[in-house]
């Protein structure tokens, strides 16, 4: 806090149990997973920036190998204040033609520019297919995790369900230690296996939000 004072939970903040479904709401994930724009990613909109100005100097550029033609065309009079002195009979006409004889160094600024628009737009391909195929590869792997999560929270249910009916039976006489041991093991190692599929679920969910989150519409 402010001061340097160390914060101090209070006993009334506790963890989220349903962080699944908080995190999912909280970061929009399911707008992230089927309704996202590439387009619309900052990085790609500022490469394709890049290559729009790219376009622009190589066509000017090209303009630099044209020809130049200028035309002049001047009233004569001895007094251009007045326009009644003007006569269209009175004028002076110049036309002003020139062209490099040596190109040279025009043709090699624009086959820079060609090379530089090249590169850029190569760039902007490469950006959007890596862009892409992390995204359908965080999609493919949080549908194959929930998945996954989903039969791990299922066999836990079962094993639960185990347990509790072996400790029933002991209390009837009709098991033992040994049995709801074995019932318990397989329980905790099921819970244990959950709890990884969790994690990875949620990391695999913020990657996702890291990887798009420029572009999310709150």
């Amino acid at each position: 806090m402010e001061g340097n004072v160390p914060l101090e939970l209070t006993p009334e903040v506790v963890p989220v149990e349903e962080i699944q479904e908080e995190l999912t709401e909280t970061l929009n994930i399911d707008e992230l997973l089927f309704s996202i724009d590439l387009e619309d990613h900052p990085k790609l909109r500022s490469l394709s920036f890049e290559v729009d100005i790219l376009e622009v100097e190589k066509r000017l550029r090209a303009n630099k190998l044209l020809p130049k033609l200028d035309l002049e065309y001047n009233f004569l009079t001895s007094n251009p204040e007045d326009l009644n002195t003007i006569n269209n009979r009175n004028y002076k006409m110049g036309v002003k033609f020139s062209f490099p004889l040596f190109l040279r160094k025009e043709r090699g600024e624009l086959q820079l520019s060609k090379l530089a628009l090249e590169n850029a737009e190569l760039d902007l391909v490469n950006a959007r297919l890596k862009l892409k195929n992390d995204l359908k590869s965080l999609q493919n792997q949080i549908i194959a995790l929930k998945e996954q999560n989903s039969l791990m929270n299922q066999l836990v249910r079962d094993y639960t369900s185990m347990v509790s009916a072996e400790e029933r039976k002991f209390e009837l006489g009709e098991s033992s230690l040994f049995l709801i041991n074995s019932r318990e093991n397989k329980l905790i190692s099921a819970r244990l296996k959950e709890i990884e599929m969790n994690f990875k679920l949620l990391k695999s969910k913020a990657e996702l939000f890291k990887t798009l989150a420029e572009i999310v519409k709150f």
